[in-house]
Parts: structure tokens; C-alpha cells; sequence
């Protein structure tokens, strides 16, 4: 209803053609993160810059996820709003240790040396991850 007074009657049109462009966006994203983090973290090729042949497991990884995906979503009577929401549940549950690793790692003088951030920034981050964390599970027991 927003979008009704700048786009008048196509502002349902503007609006599903939005959504869609975002999840396909997301969906090609979030394949190439994992499969970027997945060569950083076993030590495998994995650059957009070369070509197949060149990242071969890089680029295997990401066509599998988006492969995955897209027959996932195509399976008729599947619950999509009750997989969605699951998922965005699950990432409720563990984001807060994330969040703590990430605090952990910005704190650290050790790995950071001068580029860690100071312990008032920190116990700042850490009240607002706390809120957050806090608010999620009030979220799910009201």
C-alpha cells in the first residue's frame, strides 16, 4: 500500500517484480558465498576470475547449491513459508554463537595486534548482541 501512491495500480506489479529480482539476487549469493567460503576454509581455488577448468571444485559447489536449491523449491506441495521460517529459526538459534565468535575475534589483541577494537567498543557490541539475543527468544516464547 506504500507504493500505491507513487506507482499507483502497477505498484503490486512493482512490488512483486522487486521481490522476485531480491530472491533470485540472494539465492545466486548466498550459493557463490558458500562455495567462496568453502575454498577458503579447505584451501581450494576459488576466485570468479578463473575460468572452470581453472576452479573446477569452486565452481562445482556452486552449481550443486543452486541446483539443490531450485529442485527443492520445485517439489510440488512442499511448505515453503514453513522451510523459510524454520530456517530463519535456526539462524535465531545460532547466530548468538556467532555473534560471540565475532566478538571474540574483534577483541583479540593477539590476532588483531592494533587493529582489535577497544574494550569499551566491545562491551558496547556485546550489550547490543545481548538485546538482541534477548529479544529473539522473547520473540519465540510470546
Amino acid at each position: 500500500m506504500a507504493l500505491v501512491p507513487i506507482a499507483g495500480k502497477y505498484s503490486a506489479l512493482l512490488f512483486a517484480v522487486g521481490l522476485y529480482a531480491s530472491s533470485i539476487l540472494a539465492a545466486f549469493v548466498v550459493s557463490m558465498s558458500f562455495a567462496w567460503a568453502s575454498g577458503e576454509t579447505w584451501n581450494f581455488g576459488h576466485s570468479l576470475n578463473a575460468n572452470f577448468k581453472q576452479e573446477k571444485l569452486f565452481y562445482l559447489i556452486y552449481i550443486a547449491l543452486v541446483a539443490l536449491s531450485a529442485i527443492i523449491i520445485l517439489i510440488p506441495g512442499i511448505p515453503l513459508v514453513k522451510i523459510m521460517v524454520d530456517v530463519e529459526a535456526f539462524n535465531g538459534f545460532v547466530l548468538p554463537i556467532v555473534i560471540g565468535f565475532l566478538i571474540a575475534l574483534a577483541s583479540s589483541k593477539k590476532i588483531l595486534k592494533n587493529y582489535s577494537y577497544s574494550k569499551a567498543y566491545i562491551s558496547i557490541v556485546a550489550l547490543l548482541a545481548l538485546a538482541i539475543i534477548v529479544l529473539g527468544i522473547y520473540s519465540v516464547i510470546v
